[in-house]
């Protein structure tokens, strides 16, 4: 489904800059409008720029979203004070689990999930309050998310937080 619907958006794009319309599905859908087709995502922009056909942009498409989640997940283990050793356990572990890994059939997901650990670790460090840095990057990350077609991940990335800072915050209060 994805191999088709991305090679079809970059043929678009190169055409004109933001395609509206895709005739191929149903009677006819407005492409941005609807999220999977990740029309504003530069990393979809940028495989799919490369010379190359439509199955081998989408398996890069896939292992770098694979090695995003990787480094995502070790810097989300160190900004929680994890060893160098276990934050690469953390990173190998969480980018081969089956709950990552075979989201390759459903890219959209494989973006939030690889993204997911940077909002995550960047806005509940233990490390005293989220600093600027890591502020701009959970937003950049859930900005990520979202035009990558998982506005979902994004939400419930948001909620998960905000209910850790809550029981932070009622935990510290309680004290």
């Amino acid at each position: 489904f994805y191999t088709p619907l991305y090679d079809f958006v970059a043929a678009r794009q190169s055409e004109s800059w933001i395609p509206l319309w895709n005739p191929l599905d149903h009677t006819g859908i407005p492409l941005v409008g609807e999220t999977t087709t990740a029309v504003f995502y530069p990393l979809r922009w940028l495989v799919y720029a490369l010379p190359l056909n439509a199955e081998t942009a989408m398996s890069w498409y896939v292992v770098l979203h694979l090695l995003i989640a990787s480094a995502a997940s070790f810097q989300c283990a160190r900004w929680n004070g994890v060893s160098v050793l276990g934050s690469s356990l953390a990173s190998v572990a969480f980018a081969a689990s089956g709950t990552v890994l075979f989201l390759y059939c459903n890219p959209p997901f494989l973006v939030g999930a690889a993204w997911l650990p940077l909002v995550v670790g960047a806005l509940v460090s233990r490390d005293g309050p989220p600093s600027r840095q890591r502020v701009m990057v959970a937003s950049t990350s859930l900005s990520m998310m979202i035009m990558g077609g998982d506005p979902q991940t994004g939400l419930h990335a948001m909620l998960v937080v905000s209910a850790v800072w809550a029981f932070r915050f009622v935990g510290g209060r309680a004290n």
